[in-house]
């Protein structure tokens, strides 16, 4: 069945407006069934919330989402750099392109470090004036902007465990995850992350990493400085990465490589990579 444009709806006024008011009367209130992300289960913070919408605003939203991926495919607006929730894109294909790169810089006796980051709660994390101030920046439909906004204003949820229901509590941040609109909003989020540094950035939804081919020291300082531009990042758009969980890989087959200290948030974290051939690895922490 083909999609409806999102301005023929929003040109039959009544139509708009029964179909506006009965959704938004739907979504205000969403149940959460609780997913365990981590291996203790006796920890709440481990654990996601997944939202439970009605079928009206599946197919609302499926409207929504349609007609915005299609502008922004149209005109080439998320970076290319993020292959998480696109069509024709996959973690394979970012895999196969990381992994030539590497395999390139192998083969010519290059170093090349490696961050690896890890956002904390970062569908949770998402400032719904911020996300609004970025779709209009991007030139979204005043329409589908408007909706959104209505979507994600005034909501709460409860939590659904072993037949047990909590109170209900104000959604003050964050998009719903388990929502049909929720992914393409945080790509739409997170779409001028590669902006903010000179370095390279891989992204797949909110996995990240930043690399760089390292042949002096100089080199380890400029990917340092996107680290720091990576923490300005965060603080102007309520995000934080969790430097607990980042990495640094450092990936060469040289027997005195370049040493950097990096840091973020004044963590210091070290993942020491030796690649003697294509099939052995050796670990050093």
């Amino acid at each position: 069945m083909r999609t409806p444009k999102l301005g023929y709806v929003y040109t039959h006024h009544k139509l708009a407006a029964g179909l506006h008011r009965y959704c938004s009367k739907g979504l205000e209130t969403c149940h959460n069934h609780t997913s365990i992300q981590k291996w203790s289960k006796s920890k709440p913070s481990n654990y996601r919330p997944i939202s439970l919408t009605c079928i009206a605003s599946k197919l609302m939203e499926h409207i929504i989402v349609s007609n915005m991926i299609d502008y922004f495919d149209t005109h080439n607006i998320l970076c290319p750099q993020q292959h998480g929730f696109r069509s024709k894109h996959s973690c394979e294909t970012q895999l196969i392109g990381f992994t030539q790169e590497i395999a390139d810089s192998l083969d010519q006796g290059q170093q090349t470090d490696v961050i690896v980051m890890d956002f904390s709660k970062a569908f949770d994390k998402v400032d719904h004036h911020k996300l609004v101030h970025k779709l209009k920046h991007m030139g979204v439909n005043p329409y589908i902007t408007t909706w959104i906004k209505d979507f994600l204003h005034n909501r709460s949820q409860q939590v659904f465990v072993e037949n047990k229901v909590s109170h209900s509590f104000p959604v003050l941040s964050g998009v719903p995850q388990g929502s049909v609109v929720g992914p393409s909003l945080f790509l739409a989020y997170i779409n001028d992350l590669p902006g903010s540094v000179r370095s390279r950035v891989r992204l797949f939804a909110d996995d990240t990493i930043v690399y760089l081919t390292i042949k002096s020291h100089a080199s380890s300082q400029s990917l340092q400085e996107d680290l720091h531009n990576l923490e300005l990042w965060e603080k102007e758009w309520s995000m934080e990465f969790n430097p607990d969980k980042c990495e640094v890989l450092r990936i060469h087959r040289k027997k005195k490589p370049v040493i950097f200290p990096y840091t973020l948030h004044d963590s210091m974290f070290f993942l020491q990579i030796l690649i003697y051939n294509c099939i052995s690895i050796t670990v050093f922490k």
